[in-house]
């Protein structure tokens, strides 16, 4: 080999080198950030467990489960204040509760829901938008 094919062989391999580092990049960024959409759903996700941990706090001091048709709930949660595009339900039926989490994200008027109880302390997707 003589010198001018050696500095080819460099510069072909310093390009090949330079675009796999920024396809590698590229992919990572892709597969490592969420989207808006998937930062809500795990909004919702961590709300709901919050929810479940507090239910069960909440139920081991005083027997009863909270609820957001209640009044005297607002000191311990604000049910209607919550951040992000999911709205949250929490209802008690006595010896139980469900915490309920939907969003319209598309605006065509189906809901994507999330659910969590006693039975399910993982929130669990009940309906897809």
């Amino acid at each position: 080999m003589n010198l001018l094919e050696d500095r080819v062989l460099v510069r072909n391999t310093t390009i090949a080198v330079v675009m796999l580092t920024c396809i590698c990049g590229l992919l990572g960024y892709r597969f490592t950030t969420k989207t808006s959409l998937e930062r809500e759903r795990v909004r919702a996700r961590t709300t709901l467990e919050t929810i479940h941990q507090l239910q069960l706090a909440y139920h081991h001091e005083y027997g009863t489960y909270l609820s957001s048709d209640r009044g005297n709930t607002s000191d311990v949660l604000r049910w209607d204040d919550m951040p992000g595009k999911f709205q949250y339900v929490v209802l008690d039926h006595g010896d139980t509760y469900v915490a309920i989490a939907e969003a319209d994200f598309d605006g065509d008027g189906d809901y994507e829901v999330w659910r969590v109880d006693p039975r399910h302390p993982d929130p669990v997707l009940v309906q897809s938008d």
